[in-house]
Order: C-alpha cells, then structure tokens, then sequence
C-alpha cells in the first residue's frame, strides 16, 4: 500500500455565496466505514470522525480521521494490517442556487500503515507512511428532509505513480434539525470506499 487513497476533478465553480448555506456545513459525524482494493480483493473496515464548521460566512475547516484495520487475511501472507489517515482541511462555499452549494477545499493528509506479515515462520513487521495534498470540489443540494451531493477528489502522496482520484456521492437524512444520519460512496479504478453513519449538526 504504497499511495493515499482518494481523490479528482469535478466543476470549477463561481458565484457568489450567501450568508446562510442552504446545505449542512456545521457538523460532526461518526461513521464506520470499509475499503475495498479490487485488484487483490483485500478490504479493511474500521471507523472515521468528521468534522466540518464555518470560519465566516463562505470559509471553513474539515478535518477527518479514519482508522481501519484487518487480520488474519486470506490474500497473502499479511496477517494483520492498521492503516490510520488523517486530513486537515481549509474550503470555501460557493452558492449555486435557493437550495444548492458548491464547495472547494484544500488540505493536507497524511497515512501511516503497520503491516505484520508470516514469511517462512518468520514473523515480519513493516510500517510506512506518506504526506501529500488534496483537492476537492463537490455539489450538494437541500431537498428538505435530505442533503444529497456528488464530489471529486484528487490526492498527491509524492510523485506521478503517488497520485489517486476517486469520484464519489454522499447523503444526509435529517430525523431532527441537530440529528441526522450520513453515507458517502467514493470509487477509484481499483479502490472504492463506503461510510454510514450519525452526524449531530451545530
């Protein structure tokens, strides 16, 4: 696992932003979640935390961090595999519409991953981890009760053989104004991702 995982390219956006985002920006989520490498039929799960809040009016921060695991695979000789990542990011609102935003973000991720693998009857331990960028772009649109959006990402761990873009969709179904409920799908050529879960929005 040598590159970030996520990742590009969706709209370039301008408007200008209204006072009040017609979509939920001020929120915190947590969420399980699951990747899945196609190409060696391998997926770890685990959990993520999510928050997002508004600096000013069109500013805010992310941050996000995933914590996924697996042991004792049947695809090769790792026995037991943690990856953590985490991403701080800066963005800006956009408005699009009475009930539509647009975003724009750029942040900074990192990934770490802690192998334990079985070659021989010899234990072996590896750990690695990585530094790169993202940018993201992505449209959501309030249909009232749910929150619905597409997004594009493209992460730079280092290098053209670092780099990964995923396409993705998420949703938000509101039971109260401060609880709500959350899922996100994201697909690169050999990778893809989903997370459920609750979101408490501020």
């Amino acid at each position: 696992m040598k590159k970030l995982t996520l990742a590009v390219l969706l709209a370039t956006v301008s408007s200008v932003a209204s006072a009040t985002p017609a979509t939920t920006f001020d929120n915190v989520a947590l969420s399980y979640v699951s990747w899945t490498f196609d190409n060696i039929h391998f997926s770890l799960k685990g959990k993520a935390f999510d928050g997002t809040a508004l600096i000013t009016d069109h500013l805010y921060a992310n941050a996000q961090i995933i914590s996924v695991s697996e042991s004792d695979t049947s695809s090769g000789p790792i026995q037991d595999i943690d990856v953590k990542e985490q991403k701080l990011s800066l963005g800006y609102r956009f408005e699009l519409g009475a009930q539509t935003d647009a975003y724009a973000q750029f942040g900074l991720v990192r990934q770490s991953v802690d192998s334990e693998a079985l070659y021989d009857d010899i234990i072996e331990n590896s750990s690695e981890s990585d530094n790169g960028t993202s940018i993201l772009v992505g449209v959501k649109h309030n249909f009232g009760q749910f929150e619905g959006g597409v997004f594009a990402e493209r992460l730079n761990g280092g290098g053209d053989d670092e780099t990964s873009n995923i396409y993705g969709v998420d949703g938000r179904y509101k039971f109260t104004n401060d609880f709500h409920a959350v899922a996100q799908y994201g697909i690169e050529s050999d990778f893809n991702y989903y997370k459920v879960g609750v979101s408490y929005a501020f």
